[in-house]
């Protein structure tokens, strides 16, 4: 067409487009946009989008040209692929990365029920229910996966858009660099939450990360199925050498913290004894993977006064003094 050109339709006069999109070229002519080109007469657009390339001759827009008198909720235009600023029309214009973003379209309030992302579908952008292979969606819609450094220690978070029989995460690890590559092994279990329709939050710290290190989520399905998540790397700076550091706070009331470093993998004890010597709580006694780690002292049923603490690492002794006021 010439005139009042749309990836759906051209003219829309009373009716709804809803749960929708175009991922084709638009175009040429006057009044060209990426879905609808004209709504009037209270026609409305609800949970659309469009990711095909815009081109007219005059007056055209990412998603809707002209909207007079009508309603555009929840839609979206990819302003990289159609050419379009983030402006004008109707709907609301957003990068290709926003676009490939679950969260974009869970903030708007899309059906999760209606819609799936994934990235080897619909080059990354959300598709129809039914359009998914096998007519069903996937166990498990994860939306983000990140790696953030806190200190010496790496947390993971991730979220999903929805879950279908979920047991669990499986976090595995393996380190990278210098020429070398590890075997992923597995360090901790997170579970999941069953069959939900509304976005999920997780996270895991690993507090025993040196060096450039890489991280992978298999979930897993309560019949046993399981698959793998893309890999995120962190890298954090290797321990020198053990260490022990003072307790914070202190004096203390009825809690305080301890943090200590380990350089290599080694047996850990961590105990705390009073002014006369005698042991009143162990703390760790385990072997613990190279790393920084912190230990809490609970004092609610200690008498007010001066301790000790002393971890033993390997060949590493050292004793630090704490204070506990009531």
């Amino acid at each position: 067409g010439y005139v009042y050109v749309g990836g759906i339709a051209g003219i829309s006069s009373g009716g709804t487009v809803s749960d929708s999109y175009n991922r084709g070229s638009v175009g040429t002519g006057y009044g060209v946009a990426g879905l609808v080109s004209s709504l009037a007469n209270g026609s409305s657009i609800d949970h659309c989008y469009s990711t095909g390339s815009i081109t007219g001759v005059l007056n055209f827009s990412g998603l809707i040209y002209s909207n007079d008198a009508s309603t555009v909720a929840h839609s979206f235009w990819d302003t990289e692929a159609s050419g379009m600023a983030a402006s004008g029309g109707g709907g609301t214009g957003k990068t290709t990365a926003e676009m490939k973003n679950g969260s974009t379209f869970i903030s708007a309030g899309w059906d999760n029920t209606t819609w799936f992302m994934e990235s080897g579908i619909n080059n990354g952008y959300p598709y129809l229910a039914w359009e998914h292979p096998g007519g069903s969606p996937m166990p498990v819609e994860l939306t983000s996966l990140t790696a953030t450094i806190k200190q010496n220690s790496v947390e993971l978070q991730w979220k999903t858009a929805t879950e279908v029989n979920n047991y669990g995460y499986e976090i595995e690890k393996c380190k990278t660099g210098e020429g070398r590559s590890e075997m992923w092994k597995k360090i901790g279990f997170v579970e999941g939450n069953g069959t939900t329709n509304s976005p999920k939050s997780y996270n895991f710290v690993d507090a025993s990360a040196q060096g450039k290190v890489s991280y992978r989520l298999k979930q897993i399905d309560r019949d046993g199925k399981f698959e793998y998540s893309s890999v995120v790397e962190a890298t954090v700076v290797e321990i020198q050498s053990f260490g022990l550091e003072q307790n914070y706070p202190n004096p203390f009331n009825p809690v305080t913290m301890i943090k200590y470093q380990l350089p290599i993998n080694s047996p850990v004890t961590l105990n705390v004894y009073d002014v006369i010597g005698r042991e009143v709580a162990t703390l760790v006694n385990e072997v613990k993977e190279a790393g920084s780690y912190t230990a809490k002292i609970d004092g609610s049923k200690l008498s007010s006064g001066i301790y000790f603490y002393t971890l033993h690492a390997g060949n590493f002794s050292a004793t630090k003094k704490l204070s506990l006021m009531k």
